[in-house]
């Protein structure tokens, strides 16, 4: 069973600019973590940043089914024509290669 009291540093820190990200800006707080939710698609972060700020969406009033059509409906079809395009510049550059000495 987890520590209910356990310290956890980084996400304090984590957590404390979320905050001072969303109360700085003058977007609403649901719509600022949406845009967050695409801008992690476009760096490729890793699962657990999307559960960290669904969970701050969660506290703005975000549902499963808003986080859903963002990450979804509206980037998923644009990472996966740019992913796929970068496999296949990466392959033709080795079906293309000159041989040495040529």
């Amino acid at each position: 069973m987890a520590d209910e009291d356990a310290e956890t540093p980084v996400l304090d820190v984590i957590a404390t600019l979320t905050e001072v990200g969303v109360t700085a800006s003058d977007l609403d707080p649901a719509l600022q973590i949406l845009v967050r939710f695409a801008a992690l698609v476009a760096l490729d972060a890793a699962p657990a940043s999307y559960l960290f700020h669904f969970g701050a969406g969660a506290d703005e009033g975000l549902t499963f089914e808003d986080a859903r059509q963002v990450l979804v409906d509206a980037c998923s079809p644009s990472w996966h024509r740019t992913h796929r395009v970068g496999e296949l510049q990466d392959r033709s550059s080795t079906w293309f290669r000159r041989p040495r000495g040529n």
